[in-house]
Order: C-alpha cells, then sequence, then structure tokens
C-alpha cells in the first residue's frame, strides 16, 4: 500500500469506524493517519487547547523574527552602494582627467550604472515589500540616495576633465574664455 495514494486509506479507516461504532475498542491507533485526516476526539481537542496558547506564541515569535531579517536584508541592499564609492573614486582617479577612451567610458559608466539602479529599485525591493511593506521605504530612499552619491563622483570627475560649463564664457559668447598657462619649472643655474 503506497502511503501517498489516498484511496487506498479508505478501507483501512472504514473498518476501524465499524470497529468503533459496535462498541469494541478503537485500533484506529495502529494505523498512521491519512494526510489531511482531523481526529474528533475529547482527548485530542484538550492536547489541542494546550498546545495552542504555545502555538500561537511560537508563530509570532516566528514572524517577528522573519520580519526582522526582511527588515535586515533590506538595509544590506540599500547600504550595498556605498561599499561601490571607493571602487569608483580610485576608478576616476585612474583613468586621468585627459579626454581619452577609458576616462570617458569610466564617467559614463559613473552615470549610467545608478540610474539603472535607481530605474530598478521598485523591482530590487519587490521581494521585501510581500512580508513588510510599509517599512521598506526608508530603506529605498537610502539606496536611491547612495546612488546619487555614485553619480556625484561622475559629475566630479565631469568638473575635473573640463566638461562642465562653469565658467561664463561657457554660456556667453562675448566672452573671453579661460586661458590656462602652462608653466614648467626648472632649477634655476
Amino acid at each position: 500500500m503506497d502511503i501517498n495514494d489516498e484511496t487506498d486509506w479508505y478501507p483501512v479507516l472504514s473498518s476501524s469506524l465499524k470497529k468503533t461504532s459496535k462498541g469494541n475498542t478503537d485500533t484506529s491507533e495502529k494505523y498512521p493517519s491519512p494526510r489531511g485526516f482531523q481526529e474528533n476526539s475529547a482527548s485530542f481537542r484538550k492536547a489541542n487547547k494546550e498546545q495552542s496558547s504555545f502555538d500561537v506564541s511560537v508563530d509570532t515569535e516566528k514572524q517577528n523574527a522573519e520580519k526582522a531579517l526582511v527588515i535586515k536584508k533590506a538595509w544590506e541592499l540599500a547600504y550595498s552602494p556605498l561599499k561601490q564609492i571607493p571602487m569608483n573614486i580610485i576608478f576616476a582617479y585612474m583613468s586621468g582627467n585627459s579626454l581619452q577612451i577609458f576616462s570617458i567610458i569610466t564617467t559614463f559608466m559613473l552615470f549610467l550604472n545608478p540610474l539603472k539602479a535607481i530605474s530598478s529599485s521598485g523591482d530590487a525591493f519587490a521581494s521585501f515589500r510581500s512580508v513588510h511593506p510599509n517599512a521598506m521605504w526608508l530603506p529605498m530612499i537610502v539606496y536611491i540616495l547612495s546612488q546619487c552619491l555614485l553619480m556625484a563622483i561622475g559629475i566630479y570627475k565631469l568638473q575635473k576633465m573640463g566638461l562642465l560649463p562653469t565658467t561664463n564664457s561657457d554660456w556667453l559668447a562675448w566672452e573671453v574664455p579661460k586661458h590656462f598657462v602652462g608653466r614648467s619649472f626648472h632649477p634655476s643655474k
């Protein structure tokens, strides 16, 4: 007899029910209960009442622990872009300030990756919202602000490369552009 086949349990149950209805001893404890079978005996109900108060407290503790774990994971996701800041600062420094393909690609990625992450932040926090929907706003805001810090590194890099319009001559045609004087220092004789 396969334990997962529910149709095989019917003869066993019907024989045990017939014996108990005639006043004989209950032999249903010899056989395992099938899936979904609920006992209606008084001893089972009494044991359930004693366990129910304990089970409720254990269930609420499990739910609170699960919510705390979900909130902790959401904060880990919110702080993850902050861990990328030192690496991006080093890449921005190492690429140099001249207009070369490597420095342009580095600066472009400093804008593109945070914009992608901000646009998909709802999807990143979707799994956390199903468990605790109201507590996810603050981690999302921290996540977006940390992505904006990564974009600020890109803005600083653009300014160092001279691509941001920060002088009057960048905006007005009649202004004279700033001329940088090259200096070289020699030891005097």
